[in-house]
């Protein structure tokens, strides 16, 4: 070998230990790198497997939560549990509860109720403006005064305007705190909710009362526990009046004790338990009879609207009614058989009045035909609906009037009162409307104002029931469990933003919300539907429509009877006006003033008669009739009165008066002015 291969050979070896050096280290990085991976997925799975430990752990803990109300309350069912210290321990685990999990910061709180304040302050400021602006209305309108006034409207509108503003603050804010929550968080404590909020209205003290009184009270609350969605419906339409909610199962359930509606069809049922929950959450806090100390029967009463609506005596509108504004159909203060008194004197006396298309005086045109604004006259105690309409009196007195007409024939209203005056407020198919002009800003009744019921109104005929809790009523049941004791709240106060009451702010803003909604499906407040009777203002509609026949003037030469239909008039006047009678033929009513004319046939024998009318009439003092009877020369003159008599709405025949008649000549019927209402079917002259 030569010297020139032996560097030849050390250089291949040096080549050689280079090529396994980088393989070896090659390969070290490719088994780190897999080492590496390896590694990082065992640490995510890990991780993986830690995850899932503590959701199955945040699952747990929440299921026992909530099993821990579920046994609560299955401890209320199995146990009985009777003492005030029982429910309050109940109502408290459901607030401890809900207060987990709302889970809701503190500084989240505090931000709201601050924004809160800023709304409170210049609310109450207008509220006391406009109690000053009514003091000095109520003064002597001197220039002094009128400038006082000038000044305080101007000082009302700009703190109108501040109100409006900071209320849209609010509602931002409110907007913040939703959206920190939890989507469909209130529908997983929807149970909870519900008990929590009937137990913090109706107090643990007084559930306490009502199960110590014996044990069917315990079978009929456990039976409300246990029911989550018959809760749902009470606290929906407005919850128990006075919170009596174990009067109100109770209520409910002999209402439908002997129901058989379910063999007539689902929707009978359906109809009959609507006005059976309206009864039961309405009048579950006795509500007397007019000017008496009877009790309303809150059973009889929804058998009285049952057997109402079967017979057909109430108006189309009703069976398409909610609970919630039946609730406004059965709080009537007049006893049953006023109201079926008051629909068959209707009938009776003015059948059109039932089919007026204009609801504003639909059944109402009574109170300017009839009732009228006059010194009332009460004639016996207590009174009655039937003095009412005879006697008349004030706004007040036909506001009363106004209300039990319409409830009696199944239409809701509201009432509405104004420096001491009462109206009423009603409903139309237009919406809520207030009678007399009545202003729904300054207007209220029974603590609560007239625009919050107005919005109210409108909130919920925009919302399914469903929707309407999920979206407002739920909030209400949380600031019952969460904001404090609510029946320590001013009824005035209980749909308005306050800094100390975070919930009910959230409820009030979550309710203008929805008032500002325009929903995707419109919704009208129209009620109506295929009805399941036929129902007199509609036998009536087809029967005016039908146009009957006038009858005749009919002369019996055997009897030697005269019978002259009213309608047979040759001429009238005044207001005097024709209209299709409910049984049979037609009628004439005279609602004030006016004349009417008829003439007897030529063959009518000269004589002496006994003269009877039918009439109807629904005030007690009546002006006599005066009848002129004269020939065409007026040389035969002769001029008579007839006592018209007080029927209450019922056909009656007027004492006879003895009169001359000669063929031929003319009956003359006259009513002065300032008469009251008088319907009148036939003339009847028969021989003496």
């Amino acid at each position: 070998m030569g010297k020139e291969d032996k560097p030849k050979k050390k250089k291949d070896k040096k080549e050689k230990d280079k090529k396994e050096k980088d393989k070896k280290e090659k390969d070290k990085k490719e088994k780190d790198k897999k080492e590496k991976k390896k590694k990082d997925v065992d640490s995510e799975e890990k991780s993986v497997t830690s995850d899932k430990k503590k959701k199955d752990k945040k699952e747990k803990k929440k299921k026992d939560s909530d099993d821990d109300v579920s046994e609560a309350v299955g401890d209320l069912e199995i146990s009985g549990m009777s003492s005030v210290e029982d429910f309050e321990a109940l109502f408290e685990d459901i607030k401890a509860t809900c207060e987990e999990k709302i889970n809701l910061k503190e500084k989240e709180k505090m931000a709201f109720s601050m924004i809160c304040q800023n709304y409170l302050d210049p609310l109450t400021s207008r509220q006391k403006v406009a109690e000053k602006l009514r003091e000095l209305k109520r003064e002597e309108q001197t220039r002094e005064t009128k400038e006082k006034i000038r000044a305080q409207m101007e000082k009302a509108e700009d703190l109108d305007r501040t109100v409006a503003t900071r209320e849209k603050w609010c509602i931002k804010g409110a907007l913040r705190v939703f959206s920190h929550l939890k989507e469909d968080l209130l529908v997983e404590i929807e149970p909870q909710l519900v008990q929590g909020a009937i137990l913090a209205q109706s107090t643990p003290q007084k559930f306490a009362d009502y199960v110590s009184k014996g044990k069917e009270n315990k079978k009929l609350l456990k039976r409300l526990f246990d029911d989550t969605e018959l809760m749902k419906e009470m606290l929906t339409h407005g919850g128990v009046k006075g919170c009596e909610y174990g009067e109100a199962a109770r209520i409910f359930d002999a209402c439908m004790e002997d129901d058989e509606s379910s063999k007539k069809g689902a929707k009978w049922t359906k109809l009959h338990r609507k006005i059976a929950l309206a009864c039961a959450l309405e009048l579950a806090s006795p509500l007397n009879e007019f000017d008496t100390s009877i009790r309303v029967d809150p059973v009889a009463r929804y058998k009285h609207f049952v057997d109402a609506h079967e017979a057909g005596e109430l108006d189309p509108a009703f069976p398409y009614f909610s609970v919630w504004e039946m609730r406004h159909i059965v709080n009537c203060d007049a006893p049953n058989d006023q109201m079926s008194w008051c629909r068959k004197m209707l009938i009776n006396y003015a059948p059109q009045f039932l089919i007026l298309t204009n609801y504003r005086q639909r059944y109402l045109f009574m109170l300017h035909a009839d009732v009228r604004t006059r010194k009332p006259t009460w004639d016996s105690s207590p009174r009655t609906y039937q003095m009412v309409l005879s006697g008349g009196g004030n706004a007040t007195v036909n506001a009363w009037f106004g209300r039990f007409l319409l409830k009696s024939f199944g239409l809701p209203t509201w009432g509405a009162q104004f420096e001491g005056e009462e109206n009423f407020t009603f409903w139309t198919p237009e919406g809520w409307i207030t009678m007399n002009s009545e202003d729904w800003e300054t207007c209220s009744w029974e603590g609560k104002a007239g625009i919050d019921f107005k919005t109210e109104t409108e909130s919920r005929n925009k919302a399914t029931p469903e929707e309407y809790f999920k979206r407002l009523v739920s909030l209400r049941c949380l600031a019952d469990i969460l904001d404090g004791d609510p029946n320590s709240i001013p009824d005035g106060e209980k749909h308005q933003m306050h800094p100390d009451r975070m919930w009910r702010s959230m409820a009030a803003v979550s309710m203008k919300l929805l008032f500002q909604t325009e929903p995707e499906v419109e919704r009208t407040f129209e009620r109506s539907g295929e009805g399941l009777v036929q129902t007199n203002s509609e036998k009536y509609v087809e029967k005016y429509h039908a146009d009957p026949v006038d009858d005749e003037v009919t002369y019996d030469d055997t009897t030697g009877e005269l019978v002259i239909p009213a309608i047979c008039n040759t001429f009238r006047d005044g207001t005097a006006q024709t209209s299709v009678s409910f049984e049979a033929g037609k009628q004439l009513n005279f609602v004030a003033d006016g004349n009417a004319h008829y003439v007897v046939p030529d063959d009518f024998p000269t004589n002496t008669y006994m003269l009877t009318l039918e009439v109807c009439t629904v005030s007690s003092k009546q002006a006599p009739l005066k009848i002129r009877i004269v020939d065409d020369y007026e040389v035969f003159d002769k001029t008579y009165e007839v006592e018209i008599p007080y029927t209450k709405g019922e056909w009656q025949s007027t004492a006879g008066v003895s009169v001359e008649i000669e063929a031929s000549c003319m009956v003359k019927l006259s009513r002065p002015k300032e008469s009251l209402g008088l319907a009148i079917k036939k003339l009847l002259i028969s021989p003496k």
